[in-house]
Formats: structure tokens, C-alpha cells, sequence
């Protein structure tokens, strides 16, 4: 890897679909939590998927890794 790639290696995979569309989630952490959001992800060299209280959100404490899974899809669209 070079000094400007970026490192995409913690975008987990099971929240690229709604990172795309824009549904909202309801999510089960690896940790045994449960949130719904909107999928949002973060900026720099090595991004993360986060989980967004509401369209208007500006950032989230809650980051999404490969041991999160997706429990329902919410009829709603951003």
C-alpha cells in the first residue's frame, strides 16, 4: 500500500447495501447492543461504516465492523 491509498479493509461488507440505498437499519453490535439508524460512513485514509441517528446527523459514536449484523430493514429511505 502506498502513502495515498486508502485502506478500506473496515468497510464491512453486510452494510455496503444500505450505505448505497440509504434504508434504515435496526442493528445488533457485537457487544449485544441494539440501534437504528442510517449507515453513514466516515472520511480519511482508512474509513469506517457508522450508524446514524437521522439523516441530519452530523457524526456517530457507533461504528459498524464485521461482527455487527443487520437484524431488520426499516421502511424508510433517506
Amino acid at each position: 500500500m502506498t502513502e495515498h491509498e486508502l485502506d478500506t479493509s473496515d468497510l464491512a461488507p453486510q452494510f455496503d447495501e444500505f450505505y448505497k440505498s440509504g434504508q434504515r437499519i435496526e442493528v445488533e453490535t457485537s457487544y449485544g447492543e441494539t440501534y437504528r439508524g442510517y449507515v453513514g460512513k466516515s472520511t480519511g485514509w482508512r474509513p469506517c461504516y457508522l450508524l446514524m441517528h437521522n439523516t441530519r446527523s452530523i457524526g456517530s459514536s457507533v461504528t459498524l465492523s464485521h461482527g455487527d449484523r443487520v437484524l431488520q430493514r426499516i421502511n424508510r429511505w433517506r
